[in-house]
């Protein structure tokens, strides 16, 4: 439960007002997969392996215009 409230709640952090987020769910065989997505202002390439750590953040330049 803890990581969709984390996903919904930077998705809304970061995204400027007027902005759109998505949430979709779907079965795949016995999975079920949900995806969360905005169009706020992302998170570069060499920080995905990271984002499900303890602590961690991206560099804050892109967090000014949030």
């Amino acid at each position: 439960a803890q990581v969709f409230s984390n996903l919904l709640v930077n998705a809304s952090k970061f995204t400027q007002d007027g902005g759109q987020i998505v949430v979709s769910s779907w079965a795949e065989g016995d999975t079920i997969k949900v995806a969360v997505a905005d169009n706020g202002a992302g998170i570069a390439a060499e920080d995905l392996p990271n984002i499900f750590g303890l602590f961690t953040q991206g560099p804050r330049a892109d967090w000014a215009s949030a």
